[in-house]
């Protein structure tokens, strides 16, 4: 015997027996199938007749999540179960529900219109306008549908923030072009298999027919951060006739790099054009503005570094330590905003722009050079260890008369005349220049150590 919907989806006095929050969120379920479809005008043996099979299958499931959601949440003697939530909500169990009673309905009052019809054309004519209602009832809830997905890609999209990569306060008087005069970033397609995962992950949220007027646009931000590591740089090797060729110890430096962090931003739009929509023979055209949906970044990531300069430790200390010159260092050349220069047993000139030697000055006004580099992360504590090791063995006395790039007391051949010409010419002076100073040193001070002949040597006015 057939059943009324009514009766067989409403609790009636069994409604004591669940607990009141989930009696509440039935019978709101219930209420919003009630706007569409009266349940006491169709039965059971309405939806088998109503229904293809494949509908009337979803329609056991959705009776079944039902009935077994409710059978979870009867009341048990234990007055605790007041006190706790009730089972969620099978939302996605009874999806289309409501849909399958309300064909039901339709169907049954349409079977109700043939029967009453008196002629073919009535017939023809009732049917015309139902499609036509059913068209643009469905039509509106595909509207309805799009509308939800491009509201959810939105809010989804609202939930990325831009990454906080902030410039230090101690960069921010300075440009990159200070350590990089050309300034380089990867391409535009870095990160074009990680972004099209991202796109795709984005774009399967929207109604299948939007997605081809949502498109992409893709850009990046850069970001430099100064950074050092240890080098030391070995001077040139000299043979000097007479004498076997020497290897000279390396001038300990400090070779700057640029790093480059990339984050990478790809802008969602909505492109402008008309998405039409065909049911039952009508075309619903729904208009696409053109729109900015949301932002998602990616990053920031390390893309890699970029070579700057080397500077010796002993010009660093020198501008660290506010000197007007230090031994075997010494300025050949100033053309504002550049000062040259000359380091013993560096190979080649130096030119520094002021910038970068404000920037040094700036940072270790207050702290060692190690500390400084430590502090602003543009080394690790091991770099930085041996730059302390290595300023600390400048400002020893007995340093002063030792040229870096040597030993603290050079090897003698028994010859010292020949001994600061061999030194001289190794660390990049003629034989001209080299022969003067040499036989100035060793003739004006015969008693000096050759350590400090070289010294003196260094500071003869000849080069």
């Amino acid at each position: 015997m057939s059943k009324a919907m009514n009766q067989i989806l409403e609790l009636g006095q069994n409604a004591d027996k669940f607990h009141p929050a989930a009696v509440k969120q039935y019978r709101e379920f219930l209420d919003e199938i009630y706007e569409k479809v009266p349940l006491d005008t169709i039965t059971d043996d309405d939806v088998k007749a109503f229904l293809s099979k494949s509908d009337f299958e979803d329609y056991q499931h959705s009776i079944k999540s039902l009935f077994e959601w409710l059978a979870k949440c009867l009341l048990t003697n234990d007055s605790s179960a007041l006190k706790s939530y009730p089972p969620l909500f099978p939302v996605w169990g009874v999806f289309g529900f409501k849909n399958l009673l309300l064909k039901v309905y339709q169907g049954k009052l349409y079977r109700q219109m043939v029967a009453d019809a008196q002629n073919r054309e009535h017939l023809d004519s009732r049917r015309r306008d139902r499609e036509r209602e059913e068209a643009r009832i469905e039509h509106q809830q595909w509207v309805n549908r799009v509308n939800k997905s491009l509201d959810t890609l939105k809010a989804n999209l609202s939930k990325n923030t831009m990454p906080e990569f902030q410039t230090p306060v101690w960069l921010k008087s300075y440009h990159p072009s200070v350590w990089v005069k050309q300034l380089s970033g990867p391409t535009k397609d870095w990160f074009t298999a990680k972004t099209s995962i991202i796109v795709a992950a984005y774009k399967v949220t929207l109604e299948k027919a939007l997605r081809d007027h949502v498109y992409v646009q893709f850009f990046y931000w850069a970001y430099h951060l100064p950074a050092v590591q240890y080098q030391a740089v070995s001077p040139p090797l000299v043979s000097v006739k007479g004498h076997p060729l020497k290897v000279k110890p390396g001038v300990p430096c400090l070779k700057w790099l640029l790093a480059t962090y990339i984050i990478s931003v790809t802008e969602f739009w909505q492109a402008a054009g008309n998405i039409t929509d065909r049911r039952y023979g009508h075309d619903f055209q729904v208009q696409s503005s053109p729109e900015k949906l949301g932002t998602v970044y990616s990053g920031p990531a390390f893309w890699k570094y970029q070579d700057a300069f080397v500077t010796p430790l002993s010009l660093l200390a020198l501008l660290a330590w506010g000197k007007a010159e230090l031994p075997g260092v010494e300025v050949v050349n100033r053309d504002a905003p550049w000062t040259v220069f000359r380091v013993a047993g560096f190979s080649t000139e130096i030119s520094l722009h002021d910038d970068f030697i404000k920037f040094v000055r700036d940072m270790t006004k207050t702290t060692s050079l190690d500390k400084a580099l430590l502090d602003r992360k543009m080394c690790d504590k091991e770099t930085a260890g041996l730059v302390k090791a290595k300023l600390e063995k400048l400002k020893e006395p007995e340093a002063h008369a030792v040229v870096p790039g040597t030993t603290s007391e050079p090897e003698s051949t028994g010859d010292p005349y020949m001994d600061v010409f061999s030194a001289l010419v190794g660390l990049g002076y003629t034989k001209g220049e080299a022969t003067k100073a040499a036989k100035f040193a060793c003739e004006k001070h015969p008693h000096e150590t050759l350590a400090n002949k070289i010294k003196i040597a260094l500071q003869y006015p000849s080069k």
